[in-house]
């Protein structure tokens, strides 16, 4: 009490009441003692703070941009939304990477004269660059506000695909005469007697060479590319996983597999679209009269589908950005799965960069360490390899075995692609829960089914027969007096043809020019000036005088080849857990991405029979030797399936080695155990524990 009094007296001593009307301005003098006015506005401030930070955090799980959060933009905050966004631009990402690449490369090959293994080298770029972005955002997206981050990654892709189309728009107009230098086309279709012809010069060829455009164009596709697979592997790593954790454990599964699934319909609609577009001429809107699709010098428009997927996905990144941090049910979700959870391992708090980079390298050699994981993650690359390259080659391929035009081509590959792919994941789901597949039984069942695989693959050797062209795979007619083929000459700066058909020879053609014709005696000739063809209709379409036609029947010829036979049979062919996917994806996008597109293309250019040169030099194929195309590729198919076979023996022995090793520590552990246990509790728990050790999961890596 009278300590309480002291003090009392002490602290009336030191302070001075003002006088000035206002009670409650005190003003302390004591130095140590804090004065009641400032107690009373930092309890005003601590309580303005805690309901700022209230309002914060409701605000934060507000759907809008910056203040502007009205109450009608809440309708959409709910995951059901998100997953409809998401779906939205998993559809138009995957079109753009998968479904128009391979309708693309015959007319960008084309267009900008480029052989099959060079394009596909510039559009393994897509995957290389993806693979890379993807390991480092996979492990550091996740603190991340990953609304924002997926919005970040549709507009850098819508980027990549504005910038990929640039070369159409500063190429200028496509004149598709055999001559891009003079643009002179109309004259060197028919036979004619100037004997020089209508050759590029040496002078034109430097002229050419010196112009500098050559290397612009690759570089915009690669920048373009480099720009969407970025874009995509942000969009595709955050847009996973800020869709997981705002649903619940129960409903995670169901919301990701319909988002997946719609990555099996985008490359399916671009497809399709993509060979839609392929009907419209490349400067459209403008159409010739001369010219129709199933002539080989069409070239579609490719850059259609690129501009509206573009434009559409630029405009709508808007409404990802929108998106809270995190939902309004994220804490509901967070509470079941943790309710769920039987252990939680959270990953090292990082505090700045060299910390995070530290722990980053580490993490990434504990799981490239793992054995099992990376024969897997080499498993999955080396199946990348024939999958990527034929679904980059595949409407090519389809269209030189079967002569269907690349709308036909392209929607019969859509339809394989989306049936098959469709068929594997259920049918592979139903076996792995069919017969409870775990540990090393999994990688025993990869190593079976890769076996049928490689046998499958045998289809690919049945084939169509390549369209027979006099001067190519045929000899002109005998009657002709005619023994001997077109052979090129490498003599001069161009790579002329020598004339040695002599119903021609009076003719100044050049062979670079493939206007095919189908003459009246069923054999198709490579263009009208090589028919001996003097006269045509107005737009080209029927000639007429055509002397290396038959003379026992009407010397006449039309535009286009002459139809094939029949087909016989066309048959197409078919934790860590996250950072460890991303290492994974960067395996397999940049092994498999890479080198299927690298190794058919090449192979596309090994069965070539007709090229397209100027200034001697080989820019891209007009017709290929079907019997060769479809062997190459089933010795491609056969060769890596055998080496993932090896791969995946592999797998299977190492996982079933370390499956026994845990069996044995588990069973020693148990043992010890139960040497402390009294006997009649032994036999009460034996049946218990036995059916425990029916379920123990033992592998390490189930997502083989």
């Amino acid at each position: 009490m009278s300590e309480r009094n002291t003090t009392s007296n002490g602290i009336a001593s030191h302070d001075k009441i003002s006088t000035n009307g206002h009670n409650d301005d005190i003003v302390s003098t004591n130095s140590d003692n804090p004065p009641i006015q400032a107690l009373h506005k930092d309890s005003i401030s601590d309580q303005a703070d805690e309901n700022s930070d209230i309002i914060d955090s409701t605000k934060s799980l507000r759907c809008g941009y910056l203040q502007f959060r009205p109450d009608f933009l809440q309708t959409f905050n709910t995951s059901k939304w998100l997953l409809l966004i998401l779906c939205f631009y998993s559809v138009t990402m995957s079109m753009q990477i998968i479904g128009f690449r391979g309708v693309v490369i015959p007319q960008v090959e084309k267009r900008f004269n480029m052989t099959s293994a060079y394009i596909g080298s510039i559009m393994s770029t897509v995957d290389i660059s993806g693979g890379i972005c993807g390991v480092w955002l996979a492990y550091c997206v996740g603190q991340q506000n990953k609304g924002k981050w997926v919005g970040y990654g549709v507009v850098i892709t819508a980027l990549g695909s504005l910038i990929f189309i640039i070369p159409h728009f500063v190429a200028g107009p496509y004149y598709y005469g055999y001559n891009a230098i003079t643009q002179n086309s109309t004259a060197a279709d028919l036979c004619s007697f100037n004997s020089s012809g209508y050759n590029t010069s040496a002078a034109d060829c430097t002229s050419l060479s010196d112009s500098g455009n050559s290397w612009i164009y690759p570089t915009l596709f690669v920048v373009g590319l480099i720009f969407t697979g970025v874009g995509a592997s942000i969009q595709y790593n955050a847009g996973i996983s800020y869709l997981d954790e705002n649903v619940s454990p129960r409903a995670s599964p169901l919301y990701i597999g319909i988002y997946h699934t719609m990555g099996i319909v985008g490359p399916s609609l671009g497809y399709v679209f993509g060979g839609v577009f392929s009907n419209v001429f490349i400067d459209w809107p403008a159409s010739p009269k001369d010219l129709t699709p199933d002539d080989p010098r069409w070239i579609g428009a490719w850059w259609l589908g690129y501009l509206i997927c573009g434009l559409f996905s630029l405009v709508s990144a808007i409404f990802i950005i929108g998106f809270p941090y995190r939902l309004p049910s994220y804490e509901k979700s967070k509470q079941k799965r943790q309710a769920l959870a039987t252990k939680t391992s959270k990953a090292p708090t990082v505090k700045d960069d060299s910390s995070q980079l530290t722990a980053f390298l580490k993490s990434f050699y504990c799981i490239i360490s793992n054995r099992i994981f990376l024969l897997a993650a080499v498993g999955l690359t080396i199946d990348q390899i024939p999958v990527i390259g034929l679904a980059t080659f595949l409407p090519k391929f389809i269209q030189s075995q079967s002569g269907f035009s690349l709308l036909v081509s392209t929607t019969i590959g859509g339809a394989g692609v989306v049936i098959s792919a469709a068929i594997g994941q259920i049918l592979g789901g139903y076996m792995m829960k069919r017969w409870n597949l775990i540990g090393s039984q999994i990688s025993r069942y990869c190593f079976y089914v890769c076996i049928v695989n490689v046998l499958f693959s045998f289809v690919l050797l049945i084939h169509c027969n390549s369209p027979v062209i006099a001067g190519i795979n045929a000899k002109y007619p005998s009657y002709h007096l005619a023994t001997k083929q077109i052979v090129a000459q490498r003599n001069s700066p161009l790579a002329n043809v020598t004339m040695l058909a002599i119903c021609h020879q009076n003719c100044a053609c050049n062979a670079n020019v493939f206007k095919p014709v189908c003459g009246a005696d069923k054999l198709s000739y490579i263009s009208p000036c090589l028919a001996g063809c003097r006269g045509s209709s107005e737009l080209h379409l029927a000639y007429s005088n055509c002397s290396c036609v038959n003379a026992f029947v009407e010397q006449t010829a039309k535009a286009g080849l002459c139809p094939m036979d029949a087909c016989p049979a066309l048959s197409l062919p078919d934790n860590q857990t996250a950072f460890g996917m991303g290492i994974e994806g960067l395996i397999f996008r940049i092994g498999g991405g890479l080198l299927g597109p690298l190794i058919f293309g090449f192979l596309m250019d090994n069965s070539c029979t007709f090229w397209k040169e100027d200034c001697g030099k080989k820019q891209f194929c007009w017709q290929y030797d079907n019997a060769k195309l479809s062997l190459y590729t089933f010795l491609a198919v056969v060769l890596v399936k055998g080496l993932k076979l090896v791969v995946y023996g592999f797998l299977w022995y190492y996982h079933r080695r370390q499956d026994m090793h845990d069996v044995n520590q588990e069973t020693e552990s148990k043992d010890i155990k139960d040497s402390s246990i009294p006997a009649a509790r032994k036999d009460k728990k034996y049946n218990q524990d036995e059916r425990k050790d029916r379920f123990t999961v033992i592998s390490h890596e189930t997502q083989v």
